[in-house]
């Protein structure tokens, strides 16, 4: 399970505003941005945010897994056929556009919430 502790910044009758700098390991290009996330429920002071390890599992999947997985399983068909090594790159091609199309994102109800407790 993964979790992110993020400060409340507003805060209405039903809903909780927070805002985070979730850290990024990719291009580095969202270091030191925030973001603000509208959170069902009233919270007070600092919440963690945690998503479990079977919907890291089906992001993952649907985000990488599935395009690439479909890309191989393309060219293998085109490789299976005795076409020319062009239609191998293209079927491959296509194979991971199809991925991409496929791809389903993660559910808000994924992201569970809970008050830090202070002490």
């Amino acid at each position: 399970m993964t979790s992110q502790r993020v400060h409340v910044i507003e805060q209405t009758d039903k809903s909780t505003i927070v805002q985070a700098q979730f850290p990024c390991a990719g291009c580095q290009q969202c270091v030191g941005k925030t973001k603000t996330l509208e959170l069902k429920g009233a919270f007070n002071g600092e919440v963690e945010l945690q998503l479990d390890l079977r919907d890291q599992w089906f992001a993952l999947f649907n985000s990488l897994l599935l395009p690439l997985l479909l890309a191989l399983l393309c060219a293998f068909i085109a490789d299976l056929v005795h076409s020319g090594e062009m239609y191998g790159i293209i079927s491959a091609i296509c194979g991971f556009s199809i991925g991409v199309l496929l791809c389903r994102p993660l559910r808000a109800a994924a992201l569970t919430a809970r008050e830090v407790q202070k002490g």
